[in-house]
């Protein structure tokens, strides 16, 4: 009976110091858990998780924005909104970004890679655009139809439509406002055609320029905006 009342009473010495170990604050105790629940994706609605559709807008150091993909495509679609309302301008949102479809004979003559003067004032526009909006790289693509093209310049139409493409990237960084690193330039000849060229209506639809403005990746937004603030220097 000793034996059994020493072993009692070590029980209950234990218990009580485990009991003493264990009183946390119950405040503290409660932000570590919701803590956890919210890093493992478990986190209660109505306990800081609250969310809205809005997008949002996060103001950092130095006053600079960084906003998201889907706003910067909304805003480059209404700057653009107007262009679409000539018939040889289509304009259109992608999962890549805004795209920017002009009729080749908009900006050149048939077989030729010379920007007609008739067509500054609607590239003048675009640049515009570019401009106002730094947080967007630019890709210009030429596309072609299908008759063949064989002269001393332009062996194919592959280099007729990297020509083309290469010729706007150069206009769009004529005055040096531009950052190089956001413009490039790709040829497609005829191999990515919007209609079959079965007509010279459609092969007059699949002879065209492309231009997309897509949303710079966050990491280099900082550097575009910097850019375009000094003036390409």
């Amino acid at each position: 009976m000793v034996t059994f009342a020493d072993l009692m009473t070590i029980l209950l010495t234990l218990f009580a110091l485990l009991y003493s170990m264990c009183s946390t604050d119950s405040g503290k105790l409660k932000e570590v858990q919701l803590s956890l629940q919210g890093a493992l994706g478990v986190l209660e609605k109505g306990l800081f998780s609250e969310y809205s559709m809005d997008i949002p807008i996060v103001t950092l150091g130095g006053g600079y924005e960084e906003v998201t993909p889907e706003r910067l495509v909304l805003e480059i679609r209404d700057d653009l909104k107007s262009l679409s309302e000539r018939r040889d301008v289509k304009l259109k949102v992608t999962d890549e970004g805004v795209l920017l479809t002009l009729a080749s004979k908009v900006l050149f003559d048939r077989g030729k890679a010379e920007i007609n003067p008739g067509a500054f004032p609607l590239l003048d526009r675009i640049e515009s655009g570019i401009k106002e909006r730094s947080l967007f790289n630019v890709r210009v693509e030429g596309h072609t139809d299908n008759l063949p093209i064989n002269t001393d310049r332009f062996p194919s139409n592959w280099e007729l439509s990297i020509t083309r493409a290469v010729n706007l990237v150069k206009y769009f960084l004529k005055d040096g406002e531009i950052s190089p690193e956001r413009l490039s330039a790709a040829g497609y000849g005829e191999s990515k055609p919007h209609f079959p060229n079965i007509s010279p209506r459609f092969r007059a639809k699949n002879r065209r320029v492309e231009i997309l403005f897509s949303p710079i990746k966050k990491e280099s937004q900082k550097d575009a905006t910097r850019y375009e603030k000094h003036g390409g220097r």
